[in-house]
């Protein structure tokens, strides 16, 4: 699993307020509405910043349990992937929606009332993607050597694919072995 990169988030966010200004620009001169989520995806959105927070939390409250009282890994693994698919998601839609803001702002007559919308979720967007960058540096598992990468079996040696509990693996990249009777 890749982890999130904070460069990625904001060339996300900046990809769509393009397109979303674009879209927006555009559908003024056909009439079109403003291209935003309503109030349910201002609720939706801070129901997602809150759960990623609160199982956030968890985690990091986790990491200072005994090893033998931690939460079970496919749990652990699910709050990672939610708070990566919270970051992705916050840059994508904080992005669109700020840049239907600015189409907005850039009207000849400012309508205030329909910059507020286009505004609330640029900000929960942008809310959410920190959310999901906070909460994935709280998933990570820092190891117990000085070794700056994980893929190490011991002094000098590199591991080529997936090893079990440190042992190199025994063919095919660690995925199969030929004495499994497939």
């Amino acid at each position: 699993m890749i982890s999130l990169r904070t460069w990625w988030l904001p060339g996300l966010g900046v990809l769509a307020g393009v397109a979303g200004w674009a879209v927006t620009h555009l559908g003024e001169g056909r009439g079109w509405g403003i291209p935003s989520l309503g109030v349910s995806g201002m609720v939706a959105l801070a129901g997602a910043i809150l759960a990623c927070l609160l199982l956030g939390l968890r985690i990091r409250a986790d990491r200072k349990k005994p090893l033998a009282q931690r939460m079970n890994g496919p749990d652990a693994a699910r709050v990672l992937v939610l708070a990566q698919a919270g970051g992705f998601s916050g840059a994508l839609l904080g992005g669109w929606h700020a840049g239907a803001a600015i189409a907005v702002a850039l009207r000849p007559v400012l309508a205030t009332a329909a910059l507020i919308g286009p505004v609330v979720l640029a900000v929960l967007g942008l809310l959410l993607a920190l959310t999901g960058l906070l909460v994935e540096s709280w998933c990570r598992v820092t190891g117990g050597d000085d070794e700056d990468d994980g893929d190490t079996i011991g002094p000098g040696h590199r591991a080529e694919g997936r090893g079990v509990r440190g042992r190199p693996p025994q063919t095919e990249g660690g995925y199969a072995h030929a004495g499994d009777g497939a």
